[in-house]
């Protein structure tokens, strides 16, 4: 075989295999914290919750949600570490925390 095909498709099995895993977790977060939850205030962008809880967050979900009531657009997940069982979601809806919920503290 033409080593420029195989070195190709060695390639592309590596992207599709990470493409197919899904989103990964993300990474233990010492800033998820009640007194760091209770921070949060609904109308926030995401660049003020960044600044309290970190750049560590996964999309949980999007499209047309419900989050305690209220349209959201996308929840967003900081996590405390796997198996910590604390958490902090926030619902976003016109680029602004408009729901949250915590859980574990």
């Amino acid at each position: 075989m033409n080593k420029t095909f195989v070195a190709t498709l060695a390639l592309a099995l590596m992207i599709l295999s990470v493409g197919c895993r899904g989103e990964a977790e993300p990474e233990p977060n010492a800033n998820v914290t009640k007194a760091n939850y209770e921070t949060i205030k609904l109308g926030m962008s995401p660049d003020e919750v960044k600044s309290i809880l970190g750049n560590s967050w996964k999309i949980s979900q999007t499209g047309n949600l419900e989050m305690k009531g209220v349209g959201v657009a996308a929840i967003r997940e900081w996590s405390a570490g796997k198996g910590s069982g604390k958490s902090v979601e926030l619902g976003f809806k016109d680029g602004k925390v408009a729901a949250k919920n915590a859980t574990g503290f």
